[in-house]
Parts: structure tokens; C-alpha cells; sequence
């Protein structure tokens, strides 16, 4: 979520939204990576208990909170009914969430279940191959059925993002591969930021079908693959890049909440009318407080209870 302003123009914050498909790229890639790194690769069910421990239980934390707000009388454009709020606990695909942000974690799911299946293969390059092959079809399908309710979701080129990222593992597991010269990593940065000035968008969520994946996914491959040149030597900043790591997806899930404040605070007070520079650094100060604490006392101890019963 982002506000449009002097500070923020639409440029920018439509720039910002490129960060989602760097994200796929990267959890395609450490999914493959932590699969197949050792000779013995996860049983599909192995793999998807430790993603649905992984997910679920912030997810939900955040829902409640975000139901409870609610309840309360705020965000009341947005009433959800029983079926909105069973897909949401499930991250069925839902084009009226209720944490509105959930859409990757719909995507991610649906990747997690594809790739599953291809473990059975118990090979990279096959599983690479399959899941790659699963998801066009899956694609040419949804394209084909007209009048299909859930053909918006599967004809997404994004979904091919997380298959970018496998080659990547796959490269660098099998092909030894070093990481891509940084000068095709900083010309692959230079094309996200370019792209709103060369492509049409009707709104700062992003960009749309295969022009996202032209314009994003494509330079996120090449962005992820010169990030593996990068060797941390200075050991607190790696303990910074560690704990940023770490917390990532509590920042992800939690800062809307602050966002929504920040967006509260413009219809109650007039801080609109102030620069808003440092209210933009005080609200971005608070998201990676709240993500800190977040996993350290939620994320953290939850995931190592829930991975002793399982």
C-alpha cells in the first residue's frame, strides 16, 4: 500500500510494488535450493508441513487482527462474509481478501502444491522441467475455458517467476554457477525503475499480465542471480542482513496495519498539509520495530513449538 504524493509520486510507488516479484523469484529459488542441496531430497508431505508450519500461524494471528479491527468498525467498505472469510483461512484464491496483501501467499501455496508433486521425481533438473510444464498447462487450460471463475488466477504469468527462480537454484546447485557479472544485475535494476515511464498502468499496485513478468520478473532473475556474488565478510552486517531476513515475512504481513494507520491518521488530522518525510521514515521505523518483535516473540517460539509436535 502506498500514498502518492510530492514526496511519493506514482513512479515510485508503482516502482516499490516490483519487490513482490522478487520475492517469487527468490522462494523459487530457496525452495529448490534447500531441496535438492543434500542427496536426499523431501517427501511432498515433509515439504509441505514445514511450508504450512511456516505460513500459517502469522497469517492467522494477522486475519484475527485484521477480522477484530473490523468488528470494530473500521475498514467498513470491506464486510466479509462466512465464504470471504473461509478463503481467506484456507488462502483460497479470493479476489475480495480481507488482508488484501495475502494475494502472494495464495500464489505461493499454489507453487508449493505444484513443486510438491514434482519431489516425487527425485531430480532437479526433472522437477525444474515438471513444475515449469504443470503451470503452462494449467495456464493454456484456464486460457482456453471461458467464462471460467477462477481463470484470473491461473493465467498470471507471475506464477512463472517462482520457476525462474528454480533455474536459478538449479544453475547454481548443478552448473556451479558463481552469480551474474554485478553490471547485468545493476542493468536489470535500471529496467524496473525505467519501466513505468515505458509502460501504460492504470494504478500504482502494479503491473499487469505479461508485462509485469516482461518488465519485473524477467530482470528479477538476473537482480537474484547477481546477489549470489555477493560474499559478507564484515560479520555485524551480516547479522543485520540475517535478522532483516528473518523477519521479512512478519514485516510483510504486519506493516499493513501501520499503513492503515497512516492512512487513518490523514482523514483525522491534518498532518496532510506537513511534509511528509518524516512521517514516512517514523512509519517505516515503526514496520521493522513491529516485524522485529513480531518473529522474535511470536514467529520464532511458535515455529519451534509447532515443529516438536509435528
Amino acid at each position: 500500500m502506498g500514498a502518492v504524493s510530492e514526496v511519493a509520486p506514482h513512479w515510485l510507488i508503482l516502482v516499490g510494488a516490483a519487490g513482490v516479484d522478487i520475492f517469487f523469484v527468490i522462494s523459487g529459488f530457496i525452495m529448490m535450493y534447500t531441496s535438492f542441496k543434500s542427496i536426499n531430497s523431501p517427501t511432498p508431505l515433509s515439504f509441505l508441513k514445514h511450508r504450512i508450519i511456516r505460513i500459517y500461524p502469522l497469517y492467522l494471528l494477522c486475519l484475527v487482527v485484521m477480522l477484530t479491527v473490523m468488528a470494530m468498525g473500521f475498514l467498513a467498505n470491506h464486510t466479509p462474509d462466512v465464504a470471504n472469510i473461509i478463503s481467506s483461512i484456507f488462502l483460497f484464491p479470493d479476489q475480495d481478501r480481507i488482508i488484501f496483501v495475502a494475494w502472494t501467499l495464495e500464489y505461493e501455496i499454489y507453487f508449493y502444491l505444484v513443486f510438491s508433486i514434482t519431489l516425487l521425481l527425485k531430480k532437479p533438473l526433472a522437477s525444474v522441467l515438471a513444475t515449469g510444464i504443470i503451470l503452462i498447462f494449467a495456464f493454456m487450460l484456464s486460457v482456453s475455458l471461458d467464462g471460467n471463475d477462477m481463470g484470473w488466477f491461473f493465467e498470471n504469468p507471475v506464477l512463472f517467476e517462482f520457476v525462474l527462480g528454480m533455474v536459478l537454484a538449479y544453475l547454481y546447485l548443478k552448473c556451479g554457477l558463481n552469480g551474474f557479472h554485478y553490471a547485468i544485475m545493476l542493468a536489470a535494476f535500471a529496467v524496473i525503475i525505467a519501466s513505468p515511464f515505458f509502460v501504460v498502468f492504470s494504478s500504482t499496485i502494479g503491473l499487469n499480465g505479461w508485462d509485469r513478468f516482461l518488465w519485473w520478473g524477467l530482470p528479477s532473475f538476473f537482480i537474484c542471480g547477481g546477489m549470489l556474488r555477493g560474499v559478507v565478510n564484515a560479520r555485524p552486517l551480516h547479522k543485520i542482513l540475517m535478522l532483516l531476513g528473518d523477519s521479512s515475512y512478519s514485516l510483510y504481513l504486519t506493516h499493513i496495519f501501520w499503513m492503515a494507520f497512516y492512512g487513518l491518521l490523514f482523514k483525522v488530522t491534518d498532518i496532510g498539509s506537513y511534509n511528509q518525510v518524516p512521517f514516512v521514515i517514523a512509519i517505516l521505523f515503526a514496520c521493522y520495530i513491529t516485524s522485529f518483535f513480531s518473529y522474535q516473540l511470536f514467529e520464532k517460539p511458535v515455529l519451534k513449538r509447532v515443529r516438536k509436535w509435528i
